[in-house]
Parts: structure tokens; C-alpha cells; sequence
């Protein structure tokens, strides 16, 4: 990797060590130029870079079309001795380049707008400030894993290690993050699997709760109960025997609303409208939830959004995910006010974890419509999904072919001989060949099942919309801006 630096800048090196400290004559160093007259930047964006074994390359200067932004260079000895760094912070550029280091504390006198970072060759890389997106304080073992990870081929042995040396430095979502990467390779690894605390369910590898909830459970209180068990226990006997009592009216209307007797239909229609009792609720999902009309569907949408009570989310945010119309789950955002915002958001992280990537991406687009800054780590998660997928394949009928050598070959794709062939050719009785045409044999459907990793472009959309950055599908430089915010001690670009 080598860097360039233009002639112009009078530059000095500056270390930890006062016995390495010195001047850099610009001129030892050859300077490169594009045609915007900007220097050559080549090899990944980091200030610290290998020359040969004894010197260290902290020279970096980035240009743009006519603004030419310097970083201080830096370069030197490594100095023998250099105490090592208890931190790995992450400075990112916005123009898309890194500078890991330990940012330093503002010294008196310095010029608030820029940013010194003490590299891991103990080089001292002065930045300035309107350069930098954001910085990202974290610790010298994840900077280690960072630099290991990017090493590591892709092969399940290779990330087996990694993982292995994550587990020994207790970094716990590193391990995991490559223990996904065995996975996606391997499906059936069974120690990748069961480290990621899965279990062989049905003839998948899931994680308990993945496994109770595709069977319809809910956690409650440390326990799996099911939806309507859930219901019963949040509801007193009163309010259940009001609710019985409503599905027996909103039945009956809407049998009205959806008949062929016109003066029926106006009466019922005007009596479900009419609804504005909360434990009516219940009953209208159950009747009109699933109705064949989509007109039905939307009446519902429409009485529960004039409902302001918190038993009317849950039905809203199902019907925005699982409706077939576009428009009815549409209307079911929109009727999502700031009263119902907070609890219809965490309905909508915990569907960015759906098996299914349809309900996955229709959770990512009502996020960016009526989510907030919150909804962002679980949006970074979902941003590529792995989903499995059951394929269909029919077996080609191969036709076998047997040489007057009694040598074994094929006229087209095929597995092997049928055994009466083979032994006729095996005992001599085939002198002259024979071609053996199995087209009569009727075809076999089978079927697999393969994982894909797929990007979900609505919760890209989704990210965007809430953080107005915009990082592509780089989940671990998303999640490098948002632990900057998280943790409050880094600082980023407003």
C-alpha cells in the first residue's frame, strides 16, 4: 500500500517517544497526480500503512475537485519500546476513507477544528475537523478482530479460527458474526449452529424462540403461551364476556353489510359504524381481518384508527404487513398516530426477524414511515437476511452406453448402470456394445433447500429516512456511525 504526499506541504513527524522525533523532508517522496491535479490516494483509506519491516507510512493527503483536504503526515520509525495503545478508535472520513488510532484529548491551545489521532505505530495524525463523518471510540481488541477479519479467506476453516479467537478475547458478537459466516457456507455446521444457540427443530436450525414462535407461541413472563392464551390472561372475565358479546353483533352486521338485501346492507353498514366501543375490537379483527372484500378490509382500518385505545396497534400493524392489497396496508400505516407510534415500532423491529422476506421488507418500508431513531440497530441487522427457500429440480433419464472393449461410458448425463446392464457387460455377453435408451423411465421430482443472502431495499430506505446518512449495504460501517451515537462519547458531523 503506498500513499503519496504533495511537495507543498511542509510536514513533520511527530512520536511518543522524544528520541524518534524529527523533521520529514517532503521531497524524499515522489508525488503522484491525477488529472484534477489531486494527489494519488492508493490501497485501503488508513493512515497507517507498512513500508518494510522497520518504517511506517502515516502520510495521507485526499483530495476533492478543487479543494484539496490535507491530513497532517506523519512518518517515521517505529519506535522499540512504544507503550501499546489501550484503544482502537475508528475515524472515519466522508469520503469514505478510516483512520484507526486513539483519538486524543484537545490540548490547550489547539485548534478546535481538528482532531489528533495517535496511531498504532505510535504516530501522532492531526485531521481536519470538516473532514470527518464521524468517530467511533472502541477497544484495541475489536480494532485487532477488524484487522484479522478482513484477512480471513472465506473458507469455514479460516472463520472457525477467528471465531475460536474472538471466543478468547470474549467478543462475543464477533465470534457470532463469524460463526454466520460458517453458517451461510455450511448450513448443516453443526458446531457454528449450536454455538449461535440453535437447535435442530423440524429439520431446521433455529433458536428456541425462532422455534416457539414459528409454532405460533409468545414469550410472557419467562414463559411461551400462545395468542390466545396471551389474551385471556391480560383480560378480566368482564371485559372477555363484553367481547363475546360484541362478536355476536359484529357477526351479524356484517353479514348484513355484505349481503344482497340493499336495505340490510345500509343498516348494517351504518350500525358497524357506529362502533366506538373499545371491546368491539376483537370481534371486528376476527370478522373483517381476512375478509374476502377489500372494502371490508379498509372499513376496518378505518374504525380502528378512530379508536384511541392500545388494543387497536397490534391489529394495524398485522394488516400493514400481512394485507394483499398495497392500499389497505398503507391506510394501516397512516392510522398509526403518535399514540400508538412506540408500541406499533417495536412490533415492527421484532418482523425485520420474520422467516418470510416479504414481511421483512414491508416491516423495514412502515418503519421508515412511522418509526424513529430507535428502529435503526434492528435496521442495521435486517439490512441483508439469509432466507431459506425449498427448489424444485427433476432428474434428467440418462441413456448408458457400453464400448465393445467392455469399457463402462455414458450417451448422455448419468449416474451409473442399471445392475442387469452392468452384469451382461462385466461377463462378456455385450462382445459387440450395446446403448441401453432409458427414455421410458419416468422422470423424479425432488426438491432441496438453499439459503440466500438477500438486501432489503426498504429498510435500506428505511435507514436513510431516519439517520439522513447514507452508508449502502455496509452494515459494519452503519454500525461503526451508530455505536458513535450510542455510546456518547464519540461526536459526529451534524
Amino acid at each position: 500500500m503506498t500513499f503519496y504526499a504533495p511537495a507543498l506541504c511542509n510536514v513533520k513527524t511527530r512520536f511518543v517517544d522524544d528520541r524518534c522525533s524529527g523533521c520529514l523532508d517532503p521531497g524524499m517522496w515522489g508525488n503522484r497526480y491525477d488529472q484534477q491535479d489531486t494527489p494519488v490516494f492508493r490501497g485501503r483509506p488508513s493512515v497507517t500503512s507498512s513500508v518494510d519491516n522497520t518504517m511506517h507510512s502515516a502520510i495521507v493527503t485526499m483530495g476533492e475537485r478543487g479543494n484539496i483536504l490535507t491530513l497532517a503526515i506523519v512518518i517515521g520509525l517505529i519506535c522499540l519500546g512504544a507503550p501499546p495503545k489501550a484503544r482502537g478508535d475508528v475515524v472515519c472520513l466522508k469520503n469514505g476513507g478510516q483512520i484507526r488510532g486513539e483519538v486524543q484529548e484537545s490540548a490547550p491551545g489547539k485548534e478546535p477544528n481538528e482532531i489528533t489521532v495517535l496511531t498504532l505505530t505510535g504516530a501522532m495524525v492531526s485531521i481536519e475537523k470538516d473532514t470527518v463523518a464521524f468517530v467511533t471510540p472502541r477497544s484495541l481488541r475489536i480494532e485487532e478482530y477488524e484487522t484479522r477479519a478482513q484477512a480471513t479467506p472465506d473458507t469455514i476453516e479460516a472463520h472457525w479460527e477467528l471465531a475460536e479467537w474472538a471466543r478468547e478475547q470474549n467478543l462475543r458478537q464477533q465470534r457470532a458474526e463469524q460463526l454466520e459466516q460458517i453458517a451461510r457456507l455450511d448450513p448443516d455446521h453443526e458446531k457454528a449452529q449450536r454455538g449461535l444457540g440453535r437447535a435442530r427443530y423440524d429439520g431446521k436450525w433455529m433458536t428456541r424462540d425462532e422455534w416457539m414462535t414459528s409454532r405460533g407461541y409468545i414469550q410472557h413472563r419467562g414463559k411461551y403461551v400462545t395468542q390466545q392464551e396471551l389474551d385471556l390472561i391480560d383480560k378480566s372475565e368482564a371485559q372477555r364476556q363484553a367481547e363475546r358479546v360484541w362478536l355476536g353483533k359484529v357477526r351479524l352486521w356484517v353479514s348484513w353489510a355484505t349481503g344482497r338485501d340493499e336495505g340490510r346492507r345500509s343498516e348494517g353498514m351504518q350500525r358497524l359504524g357506529d362502533i366506538a366501543d373499545p371491546n368491539a375490537i376483537a370481534a371486528l379483527v376476527t370478522e373483517l381481518a381476512d375478509h374476502d372484500n377489500r372494502e371490508a378490509r379498509m372499513f376496518l382500518v378505518k374504525q380502528l384508527s378512530e379508536m384511541p385505545d392500545p388494543r387497536t396497534v397490534s391489529p394495524l400493524v398485522q394488516q400493514s404487513l400481512h394485507d394483499v392489497d398495497a392500499q389497505v396496508r398503507e391506510a394501516a400505516i397512516q392510522a398509526i398516530d403518535d399514540s400508538k407510534r412506540e408500541h406499533a415500532i417495536s412490533l415492527y423491529i421484532a418482523a425485520l426477524g420474520n422467516e418470510a422476506r416479504l414481511i421483512v421488507r414491508r416491516a423495514g418500508y412502515a418503519l421508515g414511515k412511522a418509526g424513529n431513531r430507535s428502529a435503526i440497530p434492528a435496521l442495521i441487522a435486517a439490512l441483508v437476511t439469509q432466507h431459506r427457500y425449498r427448489v424444485a429440480y427433476t432428474e434428467s433419464t440418462p441413456t448408458f452406453a457400453i464400448g465393445n472393449d467392455r469399457s463402462i461410458g455414458f450417451a448422455g448425463n448419468s449416474t451409473g448402470l442399471t445392475p442387469e446392464v452392468e452384469a451382461l457387460a462385466r461377463t462378456g455377453q455385450l462382445p459387440y456394445g450395446a446403448v441401453v435408451d432409458m427414455s421410458q423411465v419416468k422422470t423424479v421430482t425432488k426438491s432441496t433447500v438453499v439459503t440466500r443472502a438477500q438486501r432489503n431495499v426498504e429498510v435500506l430506505d428505511a435507514l436513510k429516512s431516519l439517520s439522513g446518512e447514507n452508508f449502502g449495504f455496509d452494515e459494519r460501517t452503519w454500525q461503526l456511525w451508530w455505536a458513535a451515537h450510542e455510546n456518547g462519547t464519540g461526536w459526529h458531523d451534524e
